[in-house]
């Protein structure tokens, strides 16, 4: 019997942009269907519903296709932490005492998910409420089906597991992505602790140069910040967690194959790179942007249960 066709949509959700891409087919034969981006002030809420409601008109899918979108920034928390296992019932409220001191919102009426990732290991997500709130109520006044609310870092640890990442015992692996406003760093793999930080890096900048509205020592500057926060962040997952080594840096985002942006992590870490994209599991894919999409992928790959 033939597998039956299935199809989802991913969206990147950023406060100035969203990315989606409409995707079907069955497994190892994934097709890209449409793709779109829509810039606006998503924080509004006329101006999300509206966006949405024209992604729903211009790429062909319906009120009943699956839609999985990723959030990310402030209102948002990953983080694996050590905790005894307690009866179920308690889990929550006692998981929002031991993190509210990290939170920077208010963690009483958060949105808070759970998953036990080892022994006394739990891996915790948590969304603000009103943050959270916000992409539901969209969601559900554009009519579409959101059926997976995703965060961005758990969304790049899943891209690096899609792209079949070497799972040798103890090698933390990495993916650094690139956004508006900042970097997004993750280290997963077999047998390490997962791990999530954010840094500030404006990537308007590097484009801002080829007119000189911004001064070459100001461009110097960020770089050089960039690359010394990733190698303090390497530091302390090696001084704080149990891990052989680390892998390839995976780089994601517009600006992956930015010269600037690559010597300099070369100069601080010393570490492989390897821009990389989740194109090459698609089919139909020639006129998408190289790394623009690889969230909105993703998520269209976890949309048909891969």
């Amino acid at each position: 019997m033939a597998n039956k066709i299935q199809t989802s949509i991913g969206i990147e959700y950023t406060p100035t942009a969203l990315r989606a891409v409409l995707v079907d087919g069955v497994p190892e034969q994934w097709t890209v269907k449409s793709f779109r981006e829509i810039k606006g002030d998503f924080t509004k809420k006329l101006t999300y519903v509206e966006a949405l409601k024209e992604l729903k008109s211009t790429m062909g899918f319906s009120s009943s296709d699956l839609v999985a979108v990723s959030i990310s920034g402030k209102q948002v928390y990953v983080a694996q932490i050590p905790f005894k296992a307690i009866p179920e019932n308690e889990m929550k409220n006692a998981l929002r005492f031991e993190i509210r001191q990290n939170l920077p919102f208010e963690s009483g009426n958060a949105s808070l998910n759970y998953q036990w990732v080892g022994e006394n290991q739990v891996l915790a997500v948590v969304a603000g409420f009103n943050y959270y709130q916000h992409q539901v109520d969209c969601f559900h006044e554009a009519g579409l089906n959101l059926q997976i609310m995703d965060v961005l870092p758990l969304c790049l640890a899943n891209s690096l597991w899609a792209r079949k990442i070497d799972d040798t015992s103890k090698i933390a692996q990495i993916c650094l992505h690139f956004g508006e406003d900042t970097c997004s760093l993750i280290m997963d793999g077999k047998d390490v602790p997962f791990y999530a930080r954010s840094i500030q890096f404006r990537i308007g900048k590097l484009s801002a140069s080829a007119d000189q509205s911004v001064p070459a020592s100001d461009i110097a500057s960020s770089l050089e910040q960039l690359g010394a926060e990733l190698r303090r962040s390497l530091n302390f997952y090696e001084k704080n967690h149990e891990s052989k080594d680390f892998g390839k840096i995976a780089l994601s985002g517009s600006n992956a194959t930015d010269p600037r942006i690559l010597k300099t992590l070369q100069d601080h870490v010393g570490l492989a790179l390897e821009p990389i994209t989740m194109k090459s599991l698609f089919q139909n894919t020639d006129a998408l942007p190289e790394f623009e999409y690889d969230v909105a992928l993703t998520l269209g790959l976890r949309g048909v249960g891969q």
